[in-house]
């Protein structure tokens, strides 16, 4: 009599392998458990050649990576460059943890918004920005200033520079925060505006520049 359903139970599945472990007829034993002789075929050579007595859970394996320790770690990525790219945090991740493997973009990207991180723009700030350093040294550069040449006629000269070398434009925060890039300074073509002024003209001149080195004669205007 056949049974009702297409696998084998680990009782079954023992009672073969013991059977052509002791040297005996399996195949025989198969017929008797109404086992399919293929299937009985298949049970002892699977365990000849990995040594697994288990049937493995249906669907395969599914390897579980989403850990809580590589959550973090793919949010410490992101905390401390908010610039980086999937691809970075995924060598990072191999270099970390060998042990997982290959991570897909998906199960990255999966990870970060589970805990909120999401893709906005960079804003590109200077490291001494806006620093209490830099705040009271322009304080006194301006209590100075008005001290020394109130009486005197004085020309002022500012100068602008847009930089024309091209990065990321876009990072990952969590929701209600700033993705913001620290720089140490600008790399690559710039190019440099100057005003002179005074009371009685304005004078506008512009130069190309590379790090802070002019490329070409300077154009007054």
């Amino acid at each position: 009599m056949q049974r009702n359903y297409t696998y084998v139970s680990k009782n079954d599945r023992e009672r073969l392998i013991n059977c052509r472990e002791a040297g005996r007829d399996y195949l025989g034993l198969a017929k008797d458990l109404a086992i399919n002789e293929t299937t009985a075929r298949s049970i002892i050579t699977t365990f000849q050649r990995t040594g697994r007595r288990e049937m493995l859970p249906r669907g395969g394996r599914r390897r579980v990576i989403q850990r809580d320790e590589l959550k973090l770690y793919c949010c410490q990525c992101v905390d401390e460059n908010p610039a980086i790219t999937l691809r970075a945090i995924i060598e990072n991740i191999v270099g970390q943890f060998p042990e997982i493997g290959v991570v897909s973009n998906d199960t990255v990207h999966r990870m970060l918004d589970f805990h909120l991180y999401t893709v906005k723009t960079l804003l590109i700030q200077p490291v001494n920005w806006n620093t209490p350093q830099t705040k009271v040294s322009r304080r006194d550069f301006f209590q100075r200033f008005f001290v020394d040449n109130v009486n005197r006629d004085c020309i002022f000269i500012d100068e602008s520079g847009f930089n024309l070398w091209t990065s990321r434009t876009r990072g990952r925060t969590p929701i209600g925060e700033r993705a913001i890039r620290d720089v140490d300074g600008f790399k690559g073509r710039t190019m440099d505006r100057s005003c002179m002024a005074r009371l009685a003209a304005v004078h506008r001149l512009h130069r190309p520049c590379r790090d802070g080195v002019s490329l070409g004669r300077r154009r007054l205007e």
